[in-house]
């Protein structure tokens, strides 16, 4: 069991500063969601939501710890509650810190040991591990490949040569890093002769590549992930590619070559041409399929995709 005082302890050490409100002794033995619930555990209501949404759902008393954002009233339907500004984030926080059992290297074959790495996967020997890398099973991590420390690789991911990966980054089954990419030339009979590629990939610190992302190596110059990129699976990503930090890339966006995508971007497109650039903090919406330059700050959707309105009021 847990108590309520010492999740409050937790969440302010890592930045979540939070107000707890409720009876005193509050202690949970884990976590579980609000359409679920179970006795003893911890739930939380999502930002979008309120709680009185849900509220005829419950018994007074029947919920033992609930997160709420700071704006909510306490619902008599809970024994305590810590108010914070993101309950979300919070709650998921608390989980990774008191109740994630899930993860052990003994379940998932992911393993930092490196006698076992090399031998449930091929790993050159002049490939360079950070400290702390774990690495799965059938995973092909090729020469001149650098990774740094902490960064967690799943199973069955292909790593060619000239691609570096910063730290802290986790990159799941199936991902394809540093393929050539698809150019190629015409000759005078409309014959095509695919084009050799020397460029690498650089991947920035923090980054997650979800399964089966393909991100392919540069032409000359290296397609760039910068830090705190978020990728979803099945996402592509072109040669020479300039992807901007703290960006996400939702499924099943295909970003094409020289595209670049600014910072604080959210893609939810379909297809991005080839050259576009999408200016920071733009958000492409469900479906779209860009052909043209976006500005930055603007929402855009549609086939083609064309900015309706600012998404910050501040910027």
């Amino acid at each position: 069991m847990v108590l309520a005082e010492d999740l409050q302890r937790y969440l302010a050490e890592h930045g979540m500063p939070c107000r707890f409100q409720g009876a005193s002794g509050i202690s949970v033995d884990g976590f579980s969601s609000l359409f679920h619930y179970r006795p003893g555990t911890m739930t939380f209501i999502v930002p979008e939501r309120s709680f009185s949404d849900y509220a005829a759902n419950f018994h007074p008393g029947e919920i033992d710890l609930l997160l709420l954002t700071q704006q909510e009233p306490q619902p008599e339907e809970a024994k305590a509650v810590l108010f914070v500004e993101d309950p979300r984030a919070a709650f998921f926080g608390l989980i990774e810190g008191f109740f994630d059992h899930s993860a052990s290297e003994e379940i998932t074959g992911i393993t930092s040991d490196p006698q076992q790495q090399r031998r449930q996967s091929f790993i050159a020997p002049s490939a360079k591990l950070g400290s702390g890398v774990k690495i799965g099973v059938g995973c092909v991590i090729e020469g001149n490949v650098t990774i740094g420390d902490g960064t967690v690789i799943h199973h069955q991911v292909t790593i060619r040569n000239g691609t570096s990966i910063g730290k802290n980054c986790t990159i799941y089954s199936g991902a394809q890093i540093g393929e050539r990419g698809y150019n190629y030339t015409v000759g005078p009979n409309r014959e095509k002769h695919m084009i050799k590629h020397y460029g690498g990939v650089r991947i920035g610190d923090d980054v997650h590549i979800g399964e089966n992302v393909c991100i392919s190596r540069g032409a000359i110059d290296d397609t760039t992930i910068c830090d705190g990129v978020k990728i979803d699976a099945l996402v592509h990503i072109a040669h020479n590619c300039v992807i901007g930090k703290n960006s996400m890339i939702l499924v099943p966006t295909s970003v094409s070559g020289s595209a670049e995508i600014g910072e604080d971007c959210h893609i939810a497109a379909d297809i991005i041409r080839n050259q576009v650039k999408i200016g920071d903090r733009a958000m492409l919406g469900l479906g779209s399929v860009v052909v043209k330059d976006i500005p930055e700050n603007v929402i855009a959707y549609g086939n083609p995709a064309r900015p309706v309105r600012k998404r910050f009021e501040e910027a």
